[in-house]
């Protein structure tokens, strides 16, 4: 029997294939509708399934799980110009466009998995899981980082454990130090645009209060003038 088949039931490539076009449907789908909570369309996208040697270290390293668990099996990608919370609500309508209450946001943005932060959505469709990932610029610049530097000294490094080379730890400890400040700076400026939504909001309302007020002087003096043009002329008491 060979490895990839397990006795009477698919190889490992017809399930691949299935779901790699299951998470090519996914990400065409994200990548044409009309999502609300995106005030851009400006993002990337990429979809790919989960290839042998990673699946079966995923299967090693975490040996209580089984193959009909892994939810990235069929993975989605999501870069883009998000703020924090245009992250947050695309991931929740992603939600509950594809999948209602059979799917689920975890965000890694505030605990973060060896410095990795995104914010990432299962689903369980009927035609099987699908991970979506969604990141902000910044968060697939430093992803892409790690990913080469673990791709060069070993995956290890992505699951928290320390490199036996002093300099290349020195290196993984500096790249979680960047994905800290990353992390403030992007809260720095969600906060930053927070005011600005509120000082918008104010100065709309104020605006709106205005033009009331304005609209109802108007009306006040176009009624005080039609009630001049229908005074009675004045009358000359010596007559």
């Amino acid at each position: 029997m060979s490895r990839d088949r397990l006795q009477d039931g698919p190889s490992y490539s017809d399930v691949m294939e299935w779901h790699s076009d299951l998470c090519a449907d996914i990400a065409a789908s994200t990548f044409t509708h009309p999502w609300e909570s995106l005030a851009t369309d400006d993002f990337d996208i990429a979809a790919r399934a989960k290839t042998f040697d990673t699946l079966k270290q995923k299967l090693v390293r975490e040996d209580w799980m089984t193959l009909n668990q892994v939810q990235d099996l069929a993975g989605v990608r999501v870069d883009g110009d998000f703020s924090l919370r245009q992250q947050t609500a695309f991931a929740h309508e992603i939600v509950h466009h594809f999948a209602g209450a059979a799917g689920k946001v975890k965000d890694l943005r505030e605990s973060p998995h060896s410095g990795y932060r995104a914010v990432h959505v299962w689903l369980r469709l009927p035609a099987g899981r699908v991970e979506v990932q969604i990141r902000t610029r910044g968060q697939s610049a430093w992803a892409n980082a790690y990913e080469q530097l673990a791709d060069t000294v070993g995956r290890q490094i992505r699951y928290g454990e320390d490199h036996e080379d002093p300099s290349v730890q020195e290196i993984v400890e500096y790249l979680h130090a960047e994905s800290a400040s990353l992390a403030a700076l992007e809260n720095a400026l969600q906060e930053l645009l927070d005011i600005g939504d509120g000082v918008d909001r104010a100065m709309e309302l104020h605006t709106d209060r205005v033009a009331t007020k304005i609209a109802e002087l108007a009306n006040r003096m176009e009624d005080f003038q039609c009630k001049l043009e229908i005074q009675p002329p004045a009358t000359n008491a010596e007559e």
